[in-house]
């Protein structure tokens, strides 16, 4: 089963109407965008990997940078957001874009994930801030299984960057997996 954003992306691009009506919704990308006419790209079922996740040493040197952005991906969407994920290649300095819909606002976040050996120094941060200076969003995120260098952490705490960027390492992703598999049930607790 296709994870729900990603499957109303696809329907959209098919120009499958949902049988039900729905409010109007943002679209993910501006019309004059290069990238609104490309196919949107499908996430295979991660279930089992997430599973995997939990209940193993919970190692993510497991899987690689592509499946990183995927796993990502997917728990945004169970977490009740429509989910781009962006080309492999030229994807415009962020993996992903997320948007929840609201009453009272819609956000958007752009979210880069890097899968390296080494911390995520200052200057990934900087790329970051500048693509959403490009491409505004309500938030940016960082995700990095390596963890982020000290002068990284010291501009991401900054008061004008603090309410703008978040950084996600391996420890705030793993309680989102954890997050995310209680949502579904596959563990107890609140």
């Amino acid at each position: 089963m296709q994870p729900r954003g990603i499957r109303r992306g696809i329907r959209r691009g098919l120009g499958i109407r949902d049988p039900a009506p729905r409010s109007a919704t943002l679209p993910i990308l501006p019309d004059d965008d290069e990238r609104a006419g490309a196919p949107i790209l499908w996430i295979p079922p991660l279930t089992e990997r997430l599973i995997r996740l939990l209940h193993t040493a919970r190692d993510w040197s497991t899987i690689g940078p592509r499946q990183l952005e995927e796993v990502v991906a997917e728990l945004l969407d169970g977490f009740g957001y429509e989910v781009e994920l962006t080309q492999q290649t030229r994807d415009g300095g962020r993996d992903i874009i997320a948007i929840r819909h609201h009453e009272i606002k819609s956000d958007k976040y752009l979210i880069e994930c890097k899968h390296r050996e080494q911390k995520i120094g200052v200057s990934a941060v900087r790329e970051l801030l500048g693509v959403g200076q490009v491409e505004r969003a309500s938030g940016l995120i960082l995700a990095s299984t390596s963890g982020f260098s000290k002068d990284a952490r010291i501009l991401s705490a900054r008061e004008d960057v603090k309410w703008i960027l978040a950084l996600k390492d391996q420890d705030a992703l793993q309680a989102w997996v954890e997050s995310y598999a209680r949502l579904r049930g596959w563990i107890g607790g609140p």
